[in-house]
């Protein structure tokens, strides 16, 4: 049962990584990525997005023993990550409350609606000290660990009865936090690369207008006038 619920959540992961590739790459996500500072709109909507990308996680899980195995988490703890402590909260509490109500596996709704909301907080508290980091995706990695770990052992304290709850973690605990803390990593990953596309798109316009002043400068040396502004002109024209 292991080796299956393992490579379904595998199969799971594949695709939402090509998802997330997918996303990284749109204008309108990036520069969503690249804000460094979102204003109350922003915050709302993607608080909703990424809220309602988790339900989303929820109803794709595997039932197993009064529980869903699912990728909630991935999505939840990266809001939290990229828009800060308010993003993760907000799309935690729409995930959470969800998992709470639907009638799927009653055994650990609250235990599991309660540790996504946590795991939004968790995402949120930790973007700065991971913002400052070399490495990140180690790190997202690390918080998908702690934040799998926080949520069995809120299924050990809250649901019952305990046997059930104990038997199911047994099952559910190595597939989920393998998948989900590789499934943030993976994401880090991809959204490091649009801040590295910009810093490299920086260096690059920043070396064109040196090369441009370097071979410009000669020209202009020598005063503006209608031919050094023309042969000036000329060479920014073919230059850019």
């Amino acid at each position: 049962m292991l080796l299956e619920l393992l490579k379904d959540l595998l199969n799971k992961l594949g695709v939402i990584v090509v998802l997330a590739f997918l996303l990284s790459r749109s204008s309108f996500f990036q520069r969503y990525i690249l804000k460094e500072k979102m204003n109350l709109y922003y915050k709302i909507f993607f608080s909703i997005v990424f809220g309602v990308i988790g339900i989303a996680g929820t109803y794709w899980g595997i039932p197993i023993g009064g529980g869903i195995a699912n990728s909630r988490s991935i999505v939840i703890v990266v809001a939290g990550m990229l828009g800060g402590t308010a993003v993760g909260t907000g799309s935690g509490l729409i995930a959470g409350i969800h998992r709470m109500l639907i009638p799927g596996g009653r055994l650990t709704a609250f235990a599991c609606g309660i540790s996504t909301i946590l795991g939004g907080v968790i995402g949120g508290k930790l973007k700065k000290y991971i913002d400052e980091k070399q490495d990140k995706w180690i790190y997202g990695i690390l918080t998908g660990i702690m934040v799998e770990s926080i949520q069995m052992g809120i299924i050990l304290l809250i649901a019952r009865p305990f046997e059930e709850a104990l038997h199911l973690v047994k099952i559910i605990f190595v597939p989920m936090t393998f998948i989900n803390a590789m499934g943030i990593g993976i994401f880090v990953i991809l959204i490091q690369q649009i801040y590295d596309e910009r810093e490299k798109a920086g260096a690059v316009k920043a070396q064109l207008a040196l090369n441009i002043a370097t071979l410009t400068l000669p020209y202009l040396r020598k005063g503006l006038n209608e031919s050094s502004a023309n042969k000036t002109a000329h060479i920014i024209y073919e230059m850019t």
